[in-house]
């Protein structure tokens, strides 16, 4: 049995196979960054725009080499993001549903993001589990009880790390997507030193915020152009660093509480388009052995938005849904 997932939630038109024992049987990415890289950011509608264009595409290179006749079911991403993609995206998915007469399966992107560490892997990830989710447009904590159980355990309050990591970057002038970038400055700091570019807040329990830190940034930037100039991979090194700082405090804070309440659990889960930062990974990585916690991540190639992961999330629920 084999079924198709669509993911266009925010710049990338991805659409993946798969069978019943989660075997890859097709998958394609095509990203927008040079549609977007000029204006520094996603252009909603021109996101949309190209999803229509490249979903179609890719479709079309489907159908040379696959029997649409033979997918027994269709999904798609159908929140949250941006809702012109996600529009573009489910249309396409219910449209085929209906054409072949199969169901159609709509997939919560966050959860599709918890999926994306199973990808590639013979066992899936034991429940229950925490998962910290970090990306361009979400942070938050969610314990897993089960498929399909969840609770949120903390969220941010406005803006996301993701999206800390790429406004920063904007502010030096970094090409986008400028997240992946402040990693590479960071990687070629031969001489950290601490700077004073402000810190996200550390209250509000297991809620985060990173509003405050893009303006502290901001400020530090306008005020220290000689220092942005001869120390450019230690100022982002730093922005590294602080982010990176806040997410292992709060990871703490949710280990300690979930423990009082699931002494048994062990299981964390960090994922999400931040998840491709090896230095913030090592650091969880070191706090999760400290705590007796398994780490589970995605591979690098799925820690970014991808259908695969979609796929993963549809077909248990297709399973469930069968049984």
């Amino acid at each position: 049995m084999m079924l198709l997932a669509i993911e266009s939630s925010c710049d990338d038109s991805c659409i993946s196979i798969i069978d019943e024992n989660y075997k890859i049987i097709f998958e394609k990415n095509k990203d927008q960054i040079d549609v977007h890289k000029k204006y520094g950011g996603v252009v909603p509608e021109l996101a949309s725009r190209y999803h229509l264009e490249y979903l179609q595409m890719i479709l079309n290179e489907i159908k040379d080499t696959i029997d649409i006749n033979k997918i027994e079911c269709f999904a798609a991403t159908c929140e949250p993001g941006m809702i012109g993609g996600l529009l573009v995206g489910t249309m396409m998915a219910k449209s085929l549903s209906r054409y072949y007469n199969k169901p159609y399966i709509g997939i919560n992107h966050l959860e599709g993001h918890m999926e994306s560490v199973n990808i590639l892997r013979e066992k899936h990830v034991e429940y229950p589990f925490v998962a910290l989710l970090a990306s361009g447009g979400h942070c938050q904590f969610m314990l897993a009880k089960s498929f399909g159980q969840y609770e949120i355990l903390g969220k941010t309050l406005d803006d996301s790390i993701g999206e800390a990591f790429d406004k920063t970057a904007k502010m030096l002038n970094i090409e986008y997507p400028g997240g992946p970038k402040i990693e590479k400055f960071a990687q070629s700091c031969n001489n950290y030193t601490h700077l004073k570019i402000g810190k996200p807040m550390k209250d509000n329990g297991l809620n985060f915020s990173f509003s405050g830190f893009k303006t502290s940034v901001n400020r530090f930037i306008q005020n220290n152009p000689d220092i942005i100039k001869n120390n450019f991979n230690n100022v982002c090194f730093n922005i590294q660093k602080e982010l990176m700082d806040n997410l292992v405090f709060k990871i703490k804070l949710v280990m300690t509480d979930i423990k009082k309440k699931i002494p048994e659990i062990n299981n964390f889960i960090f994922c999400g388009g931040v998840a491709a930062n090896k230095y913030i990974i090592s650091n969880i990585d070191n706090l999760c052995k400290e705590r007796n916690f398994n780490l589970h991540t995605p591979n690098i190639k799925y820690a970014t938005d991808n259908s695969t992961m979609i796929a993963f999330s549809a077909m248990k629920h297709w399973k469930k849904i069968k049984n």
